[in-house]
């Protein structure tokens, strides 16, 4: 441990005054204020705070007490400059700017606890480099500072719905090799999309519309098995059949007209 400069310790009891500087239950025991977040803050700047007060490092035991302090009254204490502690490591510079460009996001709110984590060990991880003579401490807080930010994140955006046109041979309800290629790339869309796959069948206008209306079935039917096969819960699968109703191509009767042909698969269509 070393000795920290008495002005540090200086300011932390002008400031809070001698009875508070080092009392960590007084800090405890302040109402929550502020959101999850800063009482996350509250409770891992209390951690730090404790670790220093077992090292009889009292003049972090103040300085992580007031940061505590702070988030305990609902505000978001600062990150430490690195050149408060005389430091100018690259190390630590880029840490802090990761560390800072994450807090920036929503990642705060969707990760209270990971980011608070992350801030504290940050500053463990500076008051140890400072420290110098600790290597297992500092490899500690390295680490840790490391292990949080990872899991501070925000929110994964769900991925707009994907469409996939498969189309059919004339009269034909059988997937050519085109189309198995177009249903495995949609199988592997839902991989990384939440919802459902629906499905919507049609024909084109040639023939009987009673008969066009069975065709576009079997059409469904066939895409959905081959989804299936591919790995896709059934269950998640919801399928519509329009006949001749609804062309791509708008066409008068008994025309036969390939974009007409089609399954249309959503990925992703709603949870």
């Amino acid at each position: 441990m070393t000795v920290k400069p008495i002005l540090f310790a200086a300011a932390a009891v002008a400031l809070l005054g001698a009875c508070t500087t080092w009392d960590l239950e007084k800090t405890r025991a302040m109402a929550p204020a502020g959101d999850t977040f800063t009482q996350a803050l509250k409770t891992a700047y209390l951690e730090r705070a404790a670790f220093e007060k077992a090292e009889q490092d009292w003049g972090d035991v103040a300085y992580f007490n007031m940061q505590a302090r702070t988030a305990a009254a609902g505000q978001v204490p600062p990150v430490g400059e690195l050149a408060s502690r005389g430091l100018s490591a690259p190390a630590l510079a880029a840490g802090r700017a990761a560390l800072l460009e994450r807090l920036a996001t929503a990642a705060p709110s969707n990760t209270p606890e990971a980011c608070a984590q992350a801030q504290a060990w940050f500053e463990h991880w500076m008051e140890q480099e400072e420290e110098g003579h600790q290597p297992d401490h500092i490899a500690e807080a390295k680490g840790q500072y490391d292990a949080w930010l990872a899991k501070c994140q925000p929110p994964v955006m769900a991925a707009e719905p994907a469409d996939f046109i498969i189309y059919f041979p004339f009269d034909s309800a059988t997937l050519t090799a085109t189309a198995k290629a177009e249903i495995a790339r949609a199988a592997e869309a839902y991989k990384t999309r939440s919802g459902a796959i629906t499905l919507t069948a049609h024909t084109d206008t040639a023939g009987d519309k009673m008969y066009n209306q069975r065709l576009s079935e079997r059409r469904a039917d066939a895409v959905r098995k081959a989804l299936v096969d591919m790995g896709v819960p059934s269950k998640v699968i919801a399928a519509s059949a329009y006949g001749e109703n609804m062309t791509a191509v708008a066409t008068g009767d008994g025309v036969e007209k390939t974009e007409n042909r089609r399954v249309t698969i959503t990925v992703g269509a709603g949870s």
